[in-house]
C-alpha cells in the first residue's frame, strides 16, 4: 500500500521486469477516487510517478484504489498493480 500526506510531493518508482520496455507505448497511475491519471516517466529502466504538493493537498483524506496500466504499442493494456493507496492529514507541529 501507498501512502500520500496532504500537501506533500508524492513520488515513487516502479520497474516492469516481465515486459521488454521496446514493446511499452506507456505507463499510467490511475485513482478514479482521487481523480488521476498520470503518466509515469521512464527514467533508465525504472518509471517515475510525481504529483506536486499542490495537487495533493486537495486529495480527499482515506484510502483510495489505485491501478498501474501498461499501454503496450499494440494497443493492449496490462494491469499489472491494483492496490490501494492511502491519504494522510498534513500534520503541522506548533513550536
Amino acid at each position: 500500500m501507498l501512502h500520500i500526506r496532504q500537501g506533500d510531493l508524492f513520488e515513487f518508482t516502479l520497474t516492469l521486469s516481465n515486459i521488454d520496455f521496446s514493446l511499452i507505448s506507456k505507463v499510467e497511475f490511475i485513482s478514479e477516487k482521487l481523480n488521476l491519471q498520470e503518466i509515469a516517466e521512464l527514467d533508465g529502466e525504472i518509471y517515475r510517478v510525481r504529483i506536486e504538493g499542490a495537487r495533493t493537498r486537495n486529495f480527499p483524506l482515506g484510502f483510495a484504489k489505485y491501478f498501474i496500466v501498461v499501454t503496450l504499442i499494440d494497443g493492449e493494456e496490462l494491469t499489472p498493480i491494483c492496490d490501494k493507496v492511502e491519504v494522510l492529514a498534513r500534520v503541522v507541529k506548533n513550536e
